[in-house]
């Protein structure tokens, strides 16, 4: 039953008609010129052609809770037939419901990390999730993510001499430059006239040696080097200064090709240069070449001296912590109807200087545009940059290793198409991750290898039109549906992939006009469609 507008042109005698079938749906043209079996508005309707129109279906009630939520963000994790849950978050606040029993859900240390939810404007563009396994990553658009405060330990002011051999009739020489002053200690061993000279060349001998000589030195030149001490460790001198702002150099001579003693503080050319043993926890750099810097990298002692090893460590004295209330923080399903919320536990920069060699991860210092989860990885993108963490661990920016690039590593990239794009979101739809813009949509790409910083490319997909105000969603296995604002409307597109391509035509229907709140689907309009391109 349909009552017809007064200018409608059917007989004014009859204003209320039965008409078979309101299948034309809701019409734009003028009452004038309006077929009868189209409409000027419908509410909880449905076409089907079919049946006609007939009306929604209805709802059962399974509970109600009143919350003061105007424009909130929406999340909705299906676990189970017995779990469906739906996520609001606003103005600091956050609810779970359970849409199959209407249970409140409790969330246990949301009142610990609620700042995080604190945000301006409508809630619905402030947030974006994805949900793995029984973890979500909450990432509030709003924040500039930002590195610890917390530095790496600071390396101790130390040096070493070392004996890899020793021979007769050969002159060493330990030299140490402070302050502008070179300071030189030498010592000639025997020759091999006599069997009993051979304790003279043993390697721990000529480090004890020179110790004594450096100690009486101190006294020699006191106190210009009070602040120093030598002690021996095996085949080492070990030069402290328990100043750590003197600076100082060791060099050395011996008559062997400068073979047989090597004198390094903060850098060896090359890790075969090191000392089988040292100090535990001595630190030092290793320049791969001295003309690249992206091949230098640090190593550790650990350990006893003689069961101890030489480990790869971030540069000391840097940043190596992402600050952990800037990122994402994480919805945890712990039992059914609980949750708990928490930051997470990021993996530290743990090789590298972060300038060179295990880069900074490229959104700190920005704010994430949107998250997803692809090929095992956790994808962060920001206006023009996006990030993969490695390799089946969602919670690592950083390579293990700054002497090579491996397949697992961080995937770090900045988005280039070729013309002026801001992505304000992206989506994993079709097996590939896709960046979307205004007029300009892209896609991460592999070919037919696995995805790798040697593999990604970006690569240009389809130029719609898109305002940024609600997020393209996966639907299915091989499409993607978003919504834009044109006019005084707004335009629900679906976008159809095979392999990461658009094929077919799109389906777009353009809905119900925007207010000033966000958009609101309020009667049904003609579908048109779209070419993808």
């Amino acid at each position: 039953m349909v009552k017809l507008p007064d200018n409608h042109p059917a007989d004014k005698q009859q204003p209320v008609y039965t008409l078979s079938s309101l299948i034309g749906g809701v019409s734009e043209q003028s009452p004038q010129d309006r077929p009868s079996h189209f409409m000027e508005d419908q509410q909880n309707c449905v076409n089907s052609p079919l049946n006609g129109v007939h009306a929604r279906p209805g709802g059962l009630v399974l509970g109600s809770a009143s919350y003061d939520f105007s424009d909130p963000f929406v999340h909705e994790i299906r676990r189970s037939s017995s779990e469906h849950y739906k996520v609001l978050i606003e103005d600091g606040e956050m609810i779970i419901i359970n849409l199959i029993t209407g249970t409140v859900c409790s969330k246990r240390g949301f009142a610990k990390r609620s700042a995080y939810f604190k945000h301006v404007g409508p809630a619905r563009t402030a947030f974006d999730a994805v949900t793995v396994d029984d973890t979500t990553f909450i990432v509030n658009r709003q924040k500039t993510v930002k590195m610890s405060a917390d530095t790496s330990p600071k390396r101790p002011n130390r040096g070493i001499f070392y004996f890899r051999s020793g021979s007769y009739s050969t002159t060493y020489k330990c030299i140490l430059k402070v302050a502008g002053v070179t300071y030189i200690t030498q010592y000639e061993t025997p020759d091999n006239s006599d069997s009993g000279n051979a304790a003279y060349i043993a390697t721990n001998t000529l480090a004890a040696e020179f110790r004594d000589k450096f100690n009486a030195a101190k006294v020699t030149y006191a106190p210009a080097l009070d602040s120093f001490s030598f002690t021996v460790s095996g085949s080492n001198v070990v030069v402290t200064c328990s100043n750590i702002d003197t600076y100082f150099e060791l060099d050395s001579v011996d008559g062997q090709g400068d073979t047989q003693l090597i004198a390094f503080r903060e850098w060896v050319d090359k890790f075969s240069d090191l000392p089988q043993r040292a100090p535990n926890g001595y630190v030092v750099g290793i320049r791969g070449s001295k003309q690249d810097q992206r091949d230098d990298y640090w190593v550790r002692f650990d350990g006893p001296e003689i069961t101890g090893s030489w480990e790869e460590v971030v540069k000391p004295n840097i940043k190596f912590k992402l600050d952990p209330d800037t990122m994402p923080h994480l919805l945890k399903n712990v039992g059914k109807n609980s949750f708990s919320i928490d930051r997470a536990v990021w993996s530290n920069r743990i090789s590298g200087d972060g300038v060179n060699s295990s880069k900074t991860p490229n959104f700190v210092n920005r704010r994430i545009r949107s998250i997803n989860f692809i090929s095992g990885r956790l994808a962060l993108n920001t206006e023009g940059t996006f990030a993969l963490s490695t390799a089946r661990n969602p919670y690592c920016f950083f390579p293990d290793s700054a002497q090579t690039r491996l397949a697992t590593d961080p995937i770090i990239f900045d988005i280039q198409s070729g013309t002026v794009t801001v992505i304000r979101s992206s989506v994993a739809a079709s097996g590939k991750l896709f960046f979307w813009g205004d007029g300009n949509q892209l896609r991460l790409d592999s070919g037919d290898s696995a995805l790798s910083e040697e593999t990604a490319d970006v690569i240009p997909s389809t130029n719609y039109d898109y305002d940024g105000r609600c997020r393209p969603i996966a639907y299915g296995m091989s499409s993607v549906i978003f919504g834009t604002k044109v006019g005084d409307g707004s335009v629900l597109t679906e976008v159809l992939y095979r392999s990461g391509n658009p094929v077919g035509k799109s389906r777009s229907t353009n809905t119900a006009r925007v207010t000033s709140e966000g958009p609101c689907v309020k009667s049904c309009r003609t579908t048109r469609r779209r070419q993808p391109w």
